[in-house]
């Protein structure tokens, strides 16, 4: 399948904000990552996927959703 956002060819496609957020954290997928910037930040915003990028490097627990 297409995804919506970026036009590659993937199992899963981003079809909104919160899946190029979920790809950019936890396939660390730098493109979704500079899409969302250019969207201005998707629904709970870089900060949060930094801040989870972050918390996975380190081998932790990713924050809670919705703490955006």
């Amino acid at each position: 399948m297409i995804c919506t956002y970026c036009g590659e060819e993937r199992s899963y496609p981003c079809n909104n904000t919160r899946d190029m957020e979920d790809a950019a954290i936890y396939e660390a997928r730098q493109v979704c990552y500079e899409e969302l910037s250019a969207l201005g930040g998707g629904e709970r915003g870089l900060r949060y996927v930094d801040l989870n990028r972050e918390a996975i490097s380190r081998n932790k627990t990713p924050a809670p959703q919705g703490t955006g």
